[in-house]
């Protein structure tokens, strides 16, 4: 079980920005996260002190203890906070990725399409299946992989494999070089989708002039239009 809630983090969010655009939503429920993962470092921390027996010697078995081997959920680990970190990192992996999703999701829904009949969440190993007109008549469908702020090789991966379109809330421009940009585009082309990009690596790509008219690349505000627009007609 996740030690992390992406939906309390989510729900907070939507609940102080009801209309906000799906950056600004993704942007505050990532925070409320973030949060969560101070509040369990305290808690945890707090929890181990309370369990010592403070004396003279407070600071050498606080080391001592602190950096001890643990075992933990059977698992091992070389010391207490590499057991609290590498928990909270796959939690946040987990988590985050929940949030990019609805995030999304909430975007076809502003648009109309409504989910187990214009759309499906995790359905044939693919994060959004979005299909024309609808599940029951399924004329045609486009497969869509959701990606939270990293890109990594993974995204590449879908593409090839399991995806025609990819969405993301990016956050970094290192990511996006001329090689990686050209491999995106060309996938894109081929499965007919394009690849929804975050304000922030968009205006990257406009700055360093790789954004053409035959560039698979877009705004992620865009994907809600483009799906109802691929539910009517069954292309982008």
């Amino acid at each position: 079980m996740s030690i992390l809630s992406a939906e309390l983090a989510y729900s907070k969010a939507l609940n102080e920005v009801p209309t906000s655009n799906m950056n600004l939503l993704h942007e505050l429920a990532y925070s409320f996260l973030q949060k969560q993962q101070r509040k369990h470092y305290k808690d945890e921390v707090d929890a181990f002190l309370k369990s010592l027996k403070l004396s003279s010697r407070t600071k050498t078995m606080l080391r001592r203890k602190l950096l001890q081997p643990v075992t933990v959920d059977g698992n091992d680990y070389s010391n207490f906070m590499e057991a609290i970190v590498e928990r909270l990192k796959q939690s946040t992996k987990t988590t985050s990725g929940r949030i990019a999703e609805w995030c999304v999701q909430r975007e076809l829904k502003k648009k109309g399409l409504r989910e187990d009949e214009h759309f499906t969440i995790r359905k044939d190993k693919t994060d959004i299946i979005v299909y024309h007109p609808d599940m029951k008549r399924d004329k045609n469908r486009h497969r869509i992989e959701v990606k939270n702020v990293k890109m990594r090789e993974r995204a590449i991966r879908a593409l090839f494999y399991r995806a025609d379109s990819l969405v993301g809330f990016f956050d970094e421009e290192g990511e996006f070089g001329a090689d990686r940009v050209k491999e995106i585009n060309e996938y894109c082309r081929k499965n007919n989708g394009y690849a929804y990009i975050s304000p922030l690596i968009y205006n990257f790509l406009k700055k360093n002039k790789q954004l053409t008219r035959s560039t698979r690349f877009k705004l992620n505000t865009e994907i809600g239009k483009d799906m109802a627009n691929f539910c009517k007609t069954g292309k982008l």
